[in-house]
């Protein structure tokens, strides 16, 4: 709207919920989000790829209700037309179970790329315990290359999927309760943090999981440009060579291209905090993670070594009532 506003344009979008109703005994309503445009009288609206765009469609991930079980779907709209007919849809579903997609990324030639939490059959794949997560890679005509599961024998979730444009290496993170089936790392007890990569066939490279004494979950992953793979997760205790901060922590590791441990740092308080997204720019990496007094907080780490940013937080606590005095070069624009 902001573009739009600086463009002279009227037309806003807006945000809307709305209720569905379930026809399911048991099931509850479902949130329906979607987005509203508002055009005004005097403009005409069209939709297409930008200058320099070569990306020629939007998916989008969701979820339905088949057999009176959540199933994903996955929608294409083409952007190159507007009739109904430029829908295409892909069932991303279990067989005598659910699959919940997590998460989708794509890479430069424009295939993408889900996980999902699957307690059913997928592509000739069974979960071995009660859910397990099932990769798959999709190219840009909507045609499935290939489905694969983590094939553990505990119970699994995925959070997380990235793919590096330079070799094509998949990675995944989340969280399992107990050991992967091919890890030799498992350190922790209770619900451990796990990464998984993969290469551009799908095939296993490596896995690392790591734990702590008590719970923790890897909850985002992104390449760096040397090809480190940087790890967002949470925790109850300290885990690697970090060092506990009381409650629950934010942790950031980084692997090398084996999945060995380079470092792991502790971000947060003495409270319970909670980390939100991981972005990476160049050598640095931005880390966003909330207090429980519910105020945001954005660190900075150097990809290669850890070393935070200026301070253990690069901006001051993100309050409603609360200014962020700030200098360049670490200056945000909100």
């Amino acid at each position: 709207n902001g573009k739009m506003a600086a463009a002279g344009i009227n037309s806003r979008f807006s945000a809307v919920e709305s209720t569905k109703k379930s026809t399911v005994k048991g099931i509850e309503d479902s949130k329906q989000q979607s987005l509203k445009l508002a055009i005004d009288d005097s403009e005409t609206i069209n939709f297409g790829a930008s200058a320099g765009d070569t990306q020629s469609a939007i998916w989008v991930a969701g979820a339905k209700t088949k057999d009176k079980v959540e199933q994903s779907i996955i929608s294409r709209i083409d952007l190159d037309g507007t009739s109904a007919s430029n829908v295409s849809k892909t069932d991303f579903a279990a067989t005598n179970g659910s699959a919940k997609i997590r998460a989708m990324t794509k890479d430069a030639d424009g295939n993408l790329y889900l996980i999902a939490d699957s307690s059913g059959e997928i592509a000739n794949f069974n979960p071995k315990a009660a859910t397990d997560v099932v990769l798959q890679k999709i190219d840009s005509a909507g045609n499935v290359v290939f489905s694969r599961s983590l094939g553990s024998a505990s119970a699994a979730q995925g959070f997380s999927i990235a793919v590096n444009d330079n070799d094509g290496t998949i990675a995944i993170a989340g969280a399992v309760n107990g050991k992967l089936d091919n890890s030799v790392t498992s350190t922790g007890t209770g619900l451990e943090s796990f990464v998984a990569a993969f290469d551009e066939n799908g095939k296993d490279l490596w896995q690392h999981q790591q734990g702590a004494t008590g719970d923790d979950s890897a909850i985002d992953v992104k390449f760096a440009q040397d090809g480190t793979l940087m790890v967002l997760g949470k925790t109850t205790n300290a885990i690697g060579g970090s060092t506990a901060l009381g409650g629950t922590d934010t942790y950031v590791q980084a692997l090398d291209t084996s999945g060995n441990e380079i470092y792991t740092k502790s971000l947060g308080t003495s409270g319970n905090d909670a980390p939100v997204s991981l972005q990476i720019s160049g050598t640095q990496a931005y880390v966003a993670w909330n207090d429980d007094s519910n105020n945001g907080h954005l660190s900075r780490l150097n990809t290669s070594d850890g070393s935070i940013g200026g301070a253990d937080v690069l901006a001051s606590s993100i309050g409603m009532d609360k200014e962020m005095p700030m200098n360049p070069p670490d200056r945000l624009k909100i």
